[in-house]
């Protein structure tokens, strides 16, 4: 299942932005084996099917961030971020997210 076809089935719409944080950018190294991705400062599990039990996309291998490549990251283990869809190009960030406020 491609990444957009879930965002689809999960009910967003074709313009969602969805907000994660950027765990690596260009010219560092971004590794998916088996369920683990792993950059320079960190490690994440990737889940294999969603609590629905489907399928989840999935993608192999090491390779170096592009200049215009992120790795990113939502905050939870469920969340739907670069584990499943790989690094993302700069195209796809429309901006910076600030807490002004905690309640």
């Amino acid at each position: 299942m491609s990444a957009r076809s879930y965002l689809d089935e999960l009910g967003a719409s074709a313009d969602a932005r969805l907000l994660k944080r950027i765990a690596a950018g260009p010219g560092e190294e971004v590794c998916r084996d088996g369920a683990r991705v792993s950059w320079p400062r960190g490690a994440v599990v990737a889940r294999v099917a969603d609590r629905r039990g489907r399928a989840l996309p999935t993608w192999s291998g090491c390779r170096r961030l592009t200049g215009d490549e992120f790795l990113l990251l939502g905050d939870t283990a469920t969340s739907f971020d670069s584990r499943y869809f790989g690094p993302a190009p700069r195209a796809a960030i429309h901006g910076i997210y600030k807490e002004v406020w905690r309640w």
